[in-house]
């Protein structure tokens, strides 16, 4: 292998790794979780260890950097505005800000910021958006993992990395909110130029399942299996009204979140929704979320910088 970078994220029921060499993504794949694990803490260390050893064999990793990315549920994440002072000040006063903001100790987190590089207009307040996570969460999750040997070079959180992703790969026209709806988590960002903001929403793609479960009278595996190939279905009417309360409370927070971004970025008007996750993929889910918003509602087809080689 030439000299590379793996990008590993872990969330509660998978990990998923790719790698990229410059522009071009080498490797990539995605190894669930042994179906029979208990759902404990303990129990799920285990798990990411064990699938971790398996990802390092399968795909012979050593020396390359890794960079890890952990759920966003574990996180804190908040715009704020700063007086209007000269750049060089921006690093005291966030300090200061950070000790109010995040509700932590300050001793007992990990932070940083951002700050919103754009055109100011004189005696304008200066946008920052702080990040925070608990430090015993990253301390727990690296001492897991220590024995493996991995070349860690950072741990960030998901939402983080696909902002990332998406400002270098998409064409991001406006304001964009981007849904991210996994079995066990869902993540809404705000992509506003090079300013984002993050919501962790109470509403997953396992929500979805667990309707279908419980309208079908099946178990949660062919509930599972039913969410994503509904549209095969000759039940498709029943499994849409199945789910169609679930959705309702999904637009539901998605619009209270862009309320809330609307009222501390005004001038702020949203353009698009990109979804993404399995979940999103059910019976009319584009249609209803682009119409109960009023906004295009659009999937990534395909990669604009990145190129797939191995």
């Amino acid at each position: 292998m030439g000299k590379g970078v793996w990008g590993i994220d872990v969330s509660k029921s998978s990990i998923k790794a790719v790698r990229l060499e410059g522009d071009t993504l080498t490797h990539a794949g995605v190894f669930p979780y042994d179906s029979a694990g208990t759902g404990e803490a303990g129990d799920l260390d285990e798990q990411i260890k064990a699938t971790l050893t398996q990802i390092k064999s399968t795909y012979k990793i050593t020396n390359e950097p890794v960079i890890f990315s952990l759920p966003s549920h574990s996180t804190f994440n908040r715009l704020i505005k700063l007086p209007p002072v000269e750049e060089a000040k921006i690093p005291e006063i966030v300090k200061y800000e950070a000790q109010s903001q995040i509700p932590f100790n300050i001793d007992e987190v990990i932070w940083d910021y951002q700050y919103v590089e754009r055109d100011y207009v004189p005696g304008e307040e200066k946008e920052v958006i702080l990040f925070a996570i608990k430090r015993d969460i990253v301390e727990q999750f690296l001492g897991n993992i220590v024995d493996l040997k991995f070349n860690t070079e950072a741990v960030q959180f998901a939402p983080v990395a696909l902002f990332n992703f998406l400002l270098k790969d998409q064409d991001m026209k406006g304001a964009t909110v981007a849904l991210d709806m996994g079995g066990d988590n869902t993540d809404l960002i705000v992509i506003d130029g090079t300013k984002f903001w993050v919501r962790n929403l109470p509403i997953t793609g396992n929500d979805i399942t667990k309707a279908l479960q419980k309208a079908f009278n099946i178990p949660f595996e062919e509930a599972e299996k039913l969410k994503l190939k509904a549209g095969q279905s000759q039940q498709a009417q029943k499994i849409f009204n199945a789910v169609q309360p679930i959705l309702r409370d999904l637009v539901n927070e998605i619009n209270r979140s862009m309320g809330y971004y609307k009222s501390i970025s005004k001038t702020s008007k949203f353009d698009q929704i990109i979804l993404l996750g399995n979940s999103t993929k059910t019976l009319n889910f584009q249609k209803f979320v682009s119409q109960s918003l009023q906004l295009p509602a659009i999937r990534i087809q395909k990669l604009n910088t990145i190129q797939v080689g191995g």
